[in-house]
């Protein structure tokens, strides 16, 4: 009774064991990913990244302004103006296997009289080298007769004007320039 007792907590502490070394090889890889420096775009566009502790922040030139932007790597929120349009934008962000995701709350829109899903994310990494940085920007606009979590039921409802899912993605490259 006592060695099935021992050798119980054994594999448990073990498992807590393993679990702590995969936890600290994960959170090492994201204390390693340093975005910060100058890039450049082939359209011109300027990004000057700083990033201290999870606070990133990235100032944006392009030919029609220039954003000044901040992220939070440790998942508390923040909010952005959003660039060409008027207003600002939620966000949440974190990071994911060496890259840093931005998630934003987007606001439902109505497609006919139903609720419609909006849903857009960032992905900013870079390269083994750090010579090179990629932003993939990806949208979804998914209906709501297509979204279970707004009709739980499978209630029939009229015809949509949009019937399928919308959905594009953008990538962007930058160099490093310092």
């Amino acid at each position: 009774m006592n060695q099935r007792f021992t050798l119980k907590h054994t594999v448990g502490i073990l498992f807590v064991l393993v679990a702590a070394c995969f936890t600290a090889a994960a959170n090492q890889t994201t204390q390693d990913t340093n975005l910060s420096g100058t890039w450049a775009s082939d359209d011109g566009t300027t990004l000057v990244i700083t990033q201290q502790g999870p606070e990133i922040r990235i100032k944006e030139t392009r030919k029609t302004g220039v954003w000044e932007l901040t992220y939070f790597a440790d998942a508390r929120g923040e909010t952005n103006p959003a660039r060409g349009e008027p207003g600002e934008l939620q966000s949440v962000t974190k990071w994911s296997r060496g890259a840093l995701i931005v998630t934003y709350s987007l606001p439902p829109t109505r497609n006919s009289r139903y609720p419609v899903r909006n849903e857009r994310i960032d992905a900013w990494g870079i390269s083994r080298d750090g010579k090179k940085l990629t932003h993939t920007r990806s949208f979804s606009h998914s209906p709501s007769t297509l979204d279970p979590s707004s009709n739980p039921g499978a209630a029939p409802r009229g015809p949509a004007i949009l019937s399928a899912p919308v959905s594009w993605k953008e990538k962007r490259t930058f160099k490093k320039v310092a």
